[in-house]
């Protein structure tokens, strides 16, 4: 993992305007400089306000870090050629010895599947949380299968991939999908690290959200199993990555 901080680093990573994305931006950082390697970052994510502060924590702790922000919603598949245009236009693959692409940026909605009968709604879920993650990884490998340096795609899984949880079908099953699709990837280009990570329990906006919004008693209770254990832990968002 040394290697990877101590020369010279590409990453891209969604969803990094806030929680765990914003805590592995400031982690990698802290690496980057540790290493003595020179970084560039691009924060994708749609809050300005949230990037910004992003960027701010970033510059805290590194010097050695350029950072690009890109505001965009990925969930707004039109506006993605641009982001990626955003991207190509502000590096050079072939500079890089290390390239990492982070899935990060997914939703969470709380709703039976009787009452999930409306296309659109499903459609724009589907948008945000499967279709952008399938484009994003194309046009990364697109982009840097030419450069010499090693790639790396992440994607950041959930043990919800795995087990079915009451009102979270479509939660589940877009996780699912995201680690299949991952796994397809690594199997067509050998050469590419591509991972699901699955980093558990984590206080952050989406573990809240999740707790409030979600009506089924059983995940209620494991919910505030996890919030105990973290509170005992102390552990905060990203400090288990």
């Amino acid at each position: 993992m040394d290697s990877l901080f101590s020369g010279s680093l590409c990453l891209i990573i969604t969803g990094a305007s806030r929680g765990f994305g914003q805590a592995v931006c400031v982690k990698f950082a802290e690496a980057v400089t540790k290493g003595k390697g020179r970084a560039k970052f691009f924060l994708l994510a749609r809050n300005e306000n949230g990037l910004a502060e992003t960027t701010k924590l970033i510059k805290e702790v590194s010097k050695d870090v350029e950072v690009q922000v890109v505001c965009v919603d990925v969930g707004n598949l039109s506006s993605l050629p641009d982001a990626i245009q955003t991207i190509e236009s502000g590096l050079k693959p072939d500079d890089y010895q290390n390239s990492i692409f982070i899935h990060n940026a997914a939703s969470l909605e709380s709703q039976s599947v009787v009452d999930t009968d409306d296309c659109e709604y499903i459609g724009k879920y589907l948008d945000l949380n499967y279709t952008s993650c399938h484009y994003l990884s194309s046009k990364y490998l697109q982009l840097f299968k030419n450069s010499p340096g090693k790639m790396h795609l992440v994607n950041i899984s959930s043990i919800c991939a795995l087990d079915p949880y009451k009102r979270w079908a479509l939660y589940c099953s877009m996780k699912a999908a995201r680690d299949m699709l991952i796994s397809v990837i690594a199997k067509e280009n050998p050469l590419v690290r591509a991972v699901n990570y699955a980093p558990g329990p984590m206080n952050t906006k989406l573990l809240v959200d999740a707790l409030h919004r979600n009506a089924d008693p059983s995940i209620k209770i494991s919910l505030l199993g996890a919030i105990e254990k973290m509170l005992a832990t102390k552990t905060v968002s990203g400090n288990n990555f």
